[in-house]
């Protein structure tokens, strides 16, 4: 059960991480632009200081929440070793191609894997995409890994 549980756990910090890389790439954007269109306000009006400094605000609650995400997305990522890696990503590509069909966005993928990693007993999302696309095979294998 433990190399389930594993497994299960490297799948979602997968996802997560897949779902972390696409926050920060619309993150950078999201901030230069405003703050240089801010910058810009500033020197125009002083009033403009009120919006630079709300903008600040919800820059730094965002961070946090970002950093709040990594922190978990770390807790949750076991060690692996390359092998493992590797036939965590072929698995996690096969469900991601399998539910971009249904058209799932990935975050509620990730969300529900994890849910399913903290109650498997009243969850079986993940058990669920495995019996209905036939990847029970591919499943086994990549826990045999982490054995």
């Amino acid at each position: 059960m433990k190399a389930y549980v594993t497994t299960l756990r490297a799948i979602s910090a997968a996802f997560g991480r897949q779902i972390w890389q696409q926050l920060i790439l619309l993150a950078i954007p999201s901030i230069v632009v405003p703050l240089i269109l801010f910058i810009w306000l500033v020197q125009l009006s002083g009033w403009a200081w009120i919006g630079l400094i709300v903008f600040i605000l919800a820059f730094l609650i965002a961070a946090g929440f970002l950093v709040l995400f990594h922190a978990v997305l770390s807790l949750l990522t076991p060690h692996q070793d390359q092998e493992q890696k590797e036939a965590v990503h072929a698995f996690m590509d096969k469900i991601g191609f399998y539910q971009g069909i249904t058209g799932t966005p990935r975050f509620i993928i990730a969300f529900r894997l994890m849910r399913s990693l903290i109650n498997p007993e009243k969850e079986k999302y993940l058990q669920n995409i495995i019996d209905a696309k036939n990847l029970r095979s591919e499943l086994q294998q990549l826990v045999a890994l982490f054995q």
